[in-house]
């Protein structure tokens, strides 16, 4: 994460109320306020906190490889890797990821599609709930472009099959003794080609299933959040301008979906019992005014 300060509790608050048991959070050069707030969430016992220092073109993957050696990723039975504008929907009747899991048993990995959601008419930035306020997303069945059709991982944290952690996609073992199950959103198996090639990033529109699961993905929020996210950059390639052709690839609001209000109170639960831990409230305010300050400078 890097100065993602406003959003942090409210993503949190969400996957605790689906059943995530443990956070690995790596940080970089943030100046909002977002690292004071993850270590007093560490300190809580809520989240792993380790900042890095970036360096190079990429910062996700040297931090992807240092996760691998972590006690915390020794130690998890399933791992989901995201980024803070994700956030996995259950299907009614699943309440859990545990739930998620015993429907389909025989997975080693679940493909978790991408839905896109635009600013929704926003242009303010406000603190109020992401997964409340940007409720316009894209089609379900959607060719074009590339980005409505990729999709991270859940996955068996199973070494004998997979070597380590991907941004997209775990990688497979070379030796591996048998080839990883994968399965999509809905439960249905995929091809024997998509899990032997670790460098499809893309599923197919028959391959993009939801009826059990679906990972929405608010990658703009506002026109505000949009320049405090084009001053932060892109976790992969440091030096690509985030311009008006990635808000415009991005930016549907074609169909409206609130079906991720279903964890809404479970949620909202969790994120009253992250407030009232010792100095939470506090640096989640400062990240708030914080991003107010940036975004008024870049204004000016």
């Amino acid at each position: 994460m890097r100065n993602e300060g406003p959003f942090i509790l409210e993503w949190l608050a969400h996957h605790r109320a689906i059943g995530v048991t443990g956070f690995l959070i790596y940080t970089n050069a943030c100046d909002d306020g977002t690292d004071l707030l993850l270590d007093r969430l560490q300190a809580a016992g809520v989240v792993t906190h380790v900042p890095r220092e970036p360096k190079g073109r990429s910062i996700q993957w040297p931090a992807l490889r240092a996760a691998r050696e972590t006690d915390d990723y020794a130690g998890a039975d399933w791992v989901l890797p995201i980024d803070c504008d994700e956030f996995v929907n259950l299907r009614a009747p699943l309440g859990s990821l545990g739930d998620l899991i015993a429907a389909v048993p025989d997975a080693d990995a679940v493909a978790l599609a991408w839905r896109l959601f635009g600013n929704a008419g926003h242009l303010r930035f406000d603190p109020a709930p992401v997964t409340a306020r940007f409720d316009r997303a894209a089609p379900e069945v959607l060719l074009f472009p590339a980005a409505s059709r990729f999709f991270k991982t859940l996955y068996r944290n199973d070494r004998t099959v997979f070597a380590r952690p991907g941004v997209h996609r775990p990688k497979r073992r070379t030796a591996a003794k048998r080839s990883p199950v994968w399965v999509d959103g809905s439960g249905p198996r995929l091809d024997d080609a998509f899990e032997a090639k670790d460098d499809q990033l893309l599923l197919r529109p028959e391959q993009c299933g939801r009826a059990l699961v679906q990972l929405y993905h608010y990658s703009l929020r506002s026109a505000e959040d949009f320049l405090i996210k084009r001053r932060r950059g892109l976790p992969n390639r440091r030096d690509k301008d985030l311009d008006a052709s990635y808000w415009a690839e991005r930016n549907f609001n074609t169909v409206e979906d609130r079906s991720i209000a279903l964890h809404a109170d479970a949620t909202a639960r969790e994120l009253a019992q992250l407030g009232s831990l010792p100095g939470v409230a506090d640096a989640h305010e400062l990240c708030i005014d914080r991003h107010r300050a940036q975004i008024a400078a870049q204004l000016a």
